[in-house]
């Protein structure tokens, strides 16, 4: 009989919402492929194995799509146990339960009923086997229902469960002793006796999923390795008739975490008390001190492609955008992993937690914060040149490895393209007052319009800055095209199609994104076969091939990079492929003449190559862009597919290093000038308030008050070392809300919770002006501005509040 537990599994399905976490996120990288494949199929020459048992668990959860779109897989952490479970395209639920009493885990079968989210589940033990072809002792089963094979093993100090599914391929989970983040493993199998080419991926953090697997490479499985012991005889006991899921177990946002829960979850280093890391300095945000940081700085190379039709690809960002963040929860000894977390999202002042794009996002909140992937983007897009702005939407969480440089990270952008029709530069252009702008640095001071500027950015089109912006009223993207790439990496990505495409004339080939209509705009040759690239119109034109509108990598480009062999041409400047033309004298200076090239397109499987580097890096990722509407969407070819690549410098700066170099570092080891021989190990000064000294934070302290006579607060008050509260010296003291500083900036404000707003003689914080509509300004809380500024192509703006299509309101009869 089995010792499945029914109680087990119903007690934690029955509370399942009470765990289930809401807000925050972490990724972490496969960064060793070779040692992965060692692990996951005992392929080593000697691997060490203790007895079978639950590894650290701590609070995660994943969600993750496999690449050809058939399974869903789900890992939970659920009161004392850990659920690795995959759904399957009939429905069926099967996976691995996890106990944290070190007992062998439990395999699971759930069957659909009749009712929404409810399931007729079944429990089993499996069987304990010990194969010669990995020396790793395992449990198996076979799920009764369907007849799947679960399966789950530890290989060093990892936890494999991995299930064998009804058209041979492998899915499953990959748990770290150490209580990582889970991570995804899918295998195919390659026509190879017992062969499989295998991906892994990190947890997804927002739809559409399956699309971040890397390669990691083929291997050949011993031919008993999934087989059960011919003596197994493993039983199934009922668990419940009416087991009930919740409806979004299988989707990413179930598995984003709450800060200030008092649980320390996924993406969090500590919460409240839950602070292990780092006792006593949790911060509001779940965050311990930062032990460095790191700047990466795009190079020149990068390159944006997206959507199907090569429009939009090979679009450069302006050299000088750039990632900032806070490495943690390592000390680039014994452990060189750090968690990384760059704040950059764009967020509302007074909640910082909110993320928002408009001022209307933060309601009751200040006003909407923004923050940029660099300067303005000139480019020439189909002929027409464009501004584009790119915005943070969301905070870059994942990891860095101090030694080996891998990174992977998640990040989150939305793009507003300007049309500068008219004018000879599609961006404002910040003249730094040389005779070639191609010779102005970032940094350099110069003009635009009439306003002063700071060169941020430079490129084929001159340099730009954020002092030098589009009109508001040129946008034609309305609030923005969302760009949510779940993994930005130095590893190698492989994105394949996996879904049938919705175009009728398309339906027989496979694209990547929902919704996407046709693979890419190439004109139809053989692929493969006797006329190999030749022309074609059917399949009979192609003997040994196919008819398919065929893409194909480019030689001696990066990989990832597809031209149509049977066109279109376009015709683009050879200097600056993204530009667009019709004779060289359309071409931005040095970067003619104007030649022609075949179409620009994504070859399948989409394979994408990181560099990792301490230094130097390549990073890539690639996702999917949903529609944007209108001519945005026949133009780009969205809902498609996107890629980014970003040759870039990365400068790392820690606690350690001796030198105070870092934003929040105050000191560092002898590097001590703003508190000598005060520099304590967190690379903070150890002010002693009451020693008549004034350190870094105080005001005054005791005798040294020239700054209040009489009147400095003493060691050990409320208020030890500062002077009472005076609106107007850049001080946030006690009961005021902001502080405006001193005209002209100094003392500088100290005004973040309400920035640009506070009043002087009161340090409160003033409401937003309330909107005017009609005033054509994009005021505080509304949408948009009448005519149609904020809105689309083709939009109009009505009453400030939305944009609505022109079709719409006069269509067109037919």
């Amino acid at each position: 009989m089995s010792r499945y537990r029914a109680e087990d599994v119903l007690a934690p399905c029955r509370d399942w919402a009470r765990h289930r976490p809401i807000v925050a996120r972490e990724a972490r990288t496969i960064s060793r492929p070779s040692a992965l494949l060692c692990a996951v199929f005992g392929l080593c020459a000697a691997v060490t194995v203790a007895a079978l048992a639950s590894p650290a668990f701590s609070a995660h959860c994943g969600v993750q799509t496999s690449p050809d779109g058939l399974r869903v897989m789900a890992n939970r952490d659920i009161g004392n146990e850990r659920w690795a479970i995959t759904q399957h395209p009939s429905g069926v639920v099967t996976g691995n339960v996890f106990r944290s009493d070190n007992e062998t885990p439990a395999f699971i079968s759930c069957q659909p009923a009749e009712i929404a989210n409810q399931y007729r589940c079944m429990g089993g033990d499996g069987c304990l086997a010990d194969t010669s072809g990995s020396g790793a002792p395992r449990a198996v089963s076979v799920e009764p229902a369907n007849g799947l094979l679960l399966a789950n093993k530890n290989v060093g100090n990892e936890r494999w469960a991995i299930t064998e599914n009804d058209d041979g391929s492998i899915t499953g989970n990959v748990f770290g002793a150490e209580g990582d983040a889970p991570v995804f493993v899918f295998c195919e199998p390659n026509g190879t006796p017992d062969g499989f080419t295998c991906f892994g991926a990190d947890s997804c953090v927002a739809e559409p999923c399956g699309s971040d697997f890397a390669l990691l490479g083929d291997v050949t499985l011993p031919a008993d390795f999934l087989a059960p012991p011919t003596d197994c005889a493993d039983e199934y006991d009922v668990i419940g008739e009416a087991v009930e899921l919740p409806d979004d177990l299988f989707l990413p946002e179930s598995c984003l975490s709450t800060c200030g829960n008092g649980v320390r979850e996924t993406g969090e280093g500590c919460d409240g008390d839950d602070d292990a890391l780092c006792p006593g300095q949790c911060s509001d945000a779940c965050a311990c001190p930062g032990n460095g940081e790191i700047e990466i700085f795009v190079d020149a190379g990068s390159a944006l492609d997206a959507g199907w039709t090569g429009t939009v690809h090979g679009l450069p960002f302006q050299r000088g955008a750039r990632i900032t963040g806070d490495l943690t929860n390592c000390d680039g000894q014994d452990d060189t992993l750090c968690d990384f977390r760059g704040d950059i999202g764009s967020s509302c002042s007074g909640d910082a937690s909110r993320a928002c794009t408009r001022d209307n996002q933060c309601d009751g909140a200040g006003q909407c914060v923004l923050q940029y992937f660099g300067p303005p983007l000139p480019l020439s897009v189909g002929g027409v040149p464009a501004c584009i702005l790119i915005r943070f939407t969301t905070d870059a969480v994942g990891t860095y490895d101090l030694e080996s440089g891998d990174m992977d990270f998640s990040l989150g952008l939305n793009a507003l393209a300007h049309l500068t029709l008219g004018g000879s530069d599609p961006c404002p252009v910040c003249d730094c007052g040389v005779n070639d702008l191609q010779d102005c640095e970032i940094g350099d001071v110069g003009t635009c319009g009439g306003r002063s500027c700071t060169v941020e950015g430079t490129g084929a089109y001159g340099p730009t800055s954020l002092d030098c912006v589009p009109s508001a009223s040129s946008n034609v993207t309305g609030n923005g095209i969302q760009l949510v790439f779940d993994h930005v990496t130095t590893d190698t990505l492989a994105f394949p199609s996996s879904q049938t495409c919705t175009a009728s004339a398309y339906q027989d080939f496979s694209c990547w994104c929902d919704g996407q209509p046709q693979p890419n705009r190439c004109g139809l040759a053989c692929d493969g076969g006797s006329n190999d690239a030749g022309d074609c119109s059917n399949d009979a034109e192609c003997p040994g091939g196919s008819c398919v509108p065929l893409c194909r990598q480019i030689d001696g480009a990066p990989t990832g990079d597809g031209e149509c062999i049977a066109g279109p041409l376009v015709q683009t400047c050879a200097g600056s492929p993204q530009t667009s033309c019709t004779d060289s004298g359309d071409c931005p200076t040095g970067t003619g003449p104007c030649v022609s090239r075949n179409e620009s397109c994504f070859p399948d499987p989409l394979v994408l190559e990181g560099v990792p580097g301490t230094t130097t890096s390549q990073l890539v990722a690639s996702g999917c862009v949903p529609s944007a509407g209108g001519a945005m969407d026949q133009v780009a070819g969205l809902p498609g597919p996107a890629t980014l690549t970003l040759p870039s410098t990365v400068t790392v700066t820690s606690c350690g290093d001796g030198i105070a170099n870092g934003a929040r570092e105050e000191c560092d080891g002898a590097d001590d000038a703003s508190c000598p021989g005060m520099c304590g190990a967190d690379c903070t000064c150890a002010s002693t308030c009451g020693n008549d000294t004034i350190e870094l934070g105080e005001q005054c302290d005791g005798l040294s008050d020239a700054t209040c006579p009489g009147a400095c607060a003493p060691a050990g008050s409320a208020d030890a070392c500062t002077c009472p509260a005076t609106c107007g010296d850049g001080f946030l003291s006690a009961g005021e809300q902001c502080d405006p500083g001193g005209l002209g900036g100094s003392p500088a404000p100290s005004d973040a919770n309400c920035p640009g707003l506070c009043l002087p003689g009161s340090c409160e914080c003033q409401a937003p002006a309330a909107p005017q509509c009609g005033n054509q300004t994009l005021d505080s809380g509304e949408t948009c501005e009448f005519p149609a500024m904020g809105c689309g192509l083709l939009e109009f703006c009505l009453f400030c509040s939305e944009c609505i299509s022109l079709i719409d309101l006069f269509p067109i009869p037919f």
